[in-house]
This record gives C-alpha cells, structure tokens and sequence, in this order.
C-alpha cells in the first residue's frame, strides 16, 4: 500500500511562523510531500498567504487583510508573533511562495478561503508553472466550481468539518462530484476505514486534517488515507521511515 502523503500544514507552522515563505521552506526542508497554505485577497486585488480574515493574530498590524495592499501586507513583521527569530518575514504572495515551489517536488496545497477569487488564484498557478504541482482545497463548493470552469487540468479538493452531517462515502463522493473536486479532505475524527473504503470505490481520493500524533497518523494511514495533514511532518516522516524500515 503506498503511503500517505504527508502535507505540512501552513508550511512547518510547528516551528515556523505560519502561511509564510520560511514556514514551507521549513517543510520542503523537511521533506513533506505537500505543503498547506491559506490564501486571501488584498486591497488591490493580489492573492497573498493569510488564515485569518484579519492581520491581527499573526502580524504587527490590525485591521482586515482586505484593506491593505499587497506592498502594505508586505512590509508588515509576520514572523515575531511566534519568536523573535523570524521578526521581519513578510506576508508573502501566492506567486513567490509557487516560486519558491516550483521544480521541487512539493506539492502545492492552496486552501482558498474567500468565495469569488478563484480566477486569480488559477492565475498565479498559471503564471509559476506550477498547474500540475498544485492541489486547491475550499470549504465553499462554488469556489471549487469557479477552479474547474476556469482551469479543468488544475486539481481540486473539497473540505469538510465535523459539523458536516452523515459523512457517508455515497454522498461525500456525490457533493465532490456536483463541484468537481477529485478528492475529499475531511477533518480526521470523521473518517473511518469503511469510509476511507467506500470514497475509494466511487474514486475519490480521501485526505484528512489535521493530525499530530504517531499513534493517529498509524491508524488512517492503515485505514488507506491517501494525505495527512500535519503541523508536525517530522513526526510523521520519522513515523514514515520508522515503519517501512519495520
């Protein structure tokens, strides 16, 4: 059975200050398979790497990402909230983060988090070279629709959380299908193996987030997840190395 991909989740936001260009070098580095990232809209129309609505959380500055520019995000300090160390990182563009990406090998996971702003999400993709390394995941199902209208060949997966009700395979495949997304990436106390099993026979790959323990991240992985989604990919990587040299 192949293992499960393991996907740095924020970049390495165990050690590094989330959604920034050192957090996924600090995953590549690390030698996850895939690298996590949130993305936002500013003021002036540039996608740039954010979770939060706000700036308050993980900057130096307050206020909605929406009303700054991309230069004004970029001079804020997104780094000194988690240490010193990384006073000064900037928040960074979607298309320098691909950038940094690109011929690596590391999957590009991009979670949108607005509705409407697929198209120029698709468009950074575009522009890095980056349409056959990069994965985009929405909660929103229209945002999935909009992905696959603008660019079929781009991969795409729908998020669900615990608050989904009846999380069968038939119906979980059946709403991946209406937004056409290839996979479903779930919040890990939803899945089960019978789960994992069915979304399989109806062909859609089973993803999950997000998981820190070894002990967890053994169990999906036997259960057939195909991704697990980590703030920590050295465990799960050691974990990795542990068990195929078992």
């Amino acid at each position: 059975m192949p293992a499960a991909l393991c996907i740095a989740h924020r970049g390495f936001s165990a050690t590094a200050p989330e959604n920034t260009a050192v957090a996924v070098r600090k995953g590549m580095a690390a030698g996850a398979d895939g690298c996590e990232f949130d993305v936002r809209l500013s003021r002036d129309g540039v996608v740039v790497l954010m979770h939060d609505a706000t700036v308050d959380r993980t900057t130096n500055a307050t206020g909605k990402v929406c009303e700054h520019t991309a230069a004004e995000l970029g001079r804020l300090d997104a780094g000194a909230w988690k240490d010193e160390a990384f006073a000064g990182e900037p928040v960074p563009r979607l298309r320098d983060v691909l950038a940094v990406m690109r011929g690596t090998g590391c999957l590009a996971v991009v979670e949108i988090k607005e509705s409407a702003i697929a198209e120029p999400v698709v468009a950074a993709v575009r522009e890095a070279g980056m349409l056959e390394a990069t994965v985009v995941i929405a909660f929103e199902e229209q945002v999935l629709a909009d992905a696959a209208r603008i660019e079929p060949a781009l991969r795409r997966g729908l998020l669900l959380g615990s608050d989904d009700a009846g999380p069968d395979a038939a119906s979980l495949a059946a709403r991946a299908a209406r937004c056409g997304a290839h996979l479903v990436d779930l919040h890990a106390p939803m899945l089960s193996a019978e789960l994992v099993a069915g979304l399989h026979e109806r062909g859609c790959d089973a993803w999950c987030w997000t998981v820190n323990e070894r002990e967890e991240m053994a169990k999906l992985a036997a259960w057939g997840v195909d991704a697990i989604t980590t703030d920590h990919p050295d465990v799960m990587l050691a974990w990795r190395q542990s068990s195929a040299a078992g």
